[in-house]
């Protein structure tokens, strides 16, 4: 936060900040406190808190954790159409064709089990989604 009369200059042309008087009202600690208790208030919010807290600190892209999914669904035998069919639809916002997403990616995860089976113990020869190729 910069202080009224002070000059944010990260671009170009100088931006001055300005204060304001937006309102008249008086604010107090209890104004900022969440109400749990009202019927309008999200019944386990500080759980909903605490998961996007954990999942944004994650060192994993999205990527990784959807191919990490699809090798756990794989491995416990869940169909991979289903498995495609589940991450196509998680990704729908985000990727432009998710079904070709979704089966490139359980494609990925059964060449990597199918690795694991035939040679247990051996570093993986299967790229993750997100490995750099040189």
């Amino acid at each position: 936060m910069r202080l009224p009369g002070f000059a944010n200059k990260k671009y170009e042309a100088d931006f001055y900040v300005q204060a304001r008087t937006e309102s008249m009202q008086t604010y107090h600690l209890r104004d900022f406190k969440l109400q749990f208790d009202t019927q309008d208030a999200p019944r386990h919010h500080h759980e909903e808190v605490g998961r996007k807290q954990t999942a944004s600190t994650s060192a994993l892209s999205q990527s990784e954790h959807d191919w990490a999914y699809a090798k756990r669904a794989l491995a416990r035998g869940d169909a991979p159409e289903l498995v495609i069919q589940r991450i196509a639809d998680y990704r729908s916002e985000d990727k432009p064709d998710p079904k070709y997403y979704a089966d490139h990616t359980v494609a990925k995860a059964r060449a990597q089990l199918e690795q694991e089976r035939q040679h247990p113990g051996e570093p993986n020869c299967v790229e993750s989604p997100t490995a750099t190729r040189r």
